[in-house]
């Protein structure tokens, strides 16, 4: 995933940075699950380990519980984006 970084430092929105994040989440995710899978199944004949989650961990195979953070709103964003220009400057 390649991004213009003119763009997303003046151009892109919260909402666009949030599903950019979760999508190359899910990408990084899946390409881990891959490879443990591939690794697991290259070592089953000479293991006795037969949970694949207990062969390779990693860290999203552990529940933690999440708190629920709101969103912001666009005046807490305006807020802080005001801020931001008045101590820049």
């Amino acid at each position: 995933m390649s991004l213009q970084p003119e763009y997303v430092l003046h151009q892109m929105s919260l909402d666009e940075f949030d599903l950019i994040y979760k999508e190359w989440e899910e990408l990084y995710r899946d390409n881990w699950e891959r490879t443990r899978l591939q690794c697991f199944y290259s070592v089953a004949p000479y293991s006795k380990e037969k949970n694949i989650k207990s062969f390779m961990p990693l860290d999203w195979d552990k529940k933690t519980p999440t708190k629920d953070v709101p969103k912001s709103t666009r005046e807490e964003f305006e807020k802080i984006k005001e801020l931001l220009e008045t101590t820049i400057k």
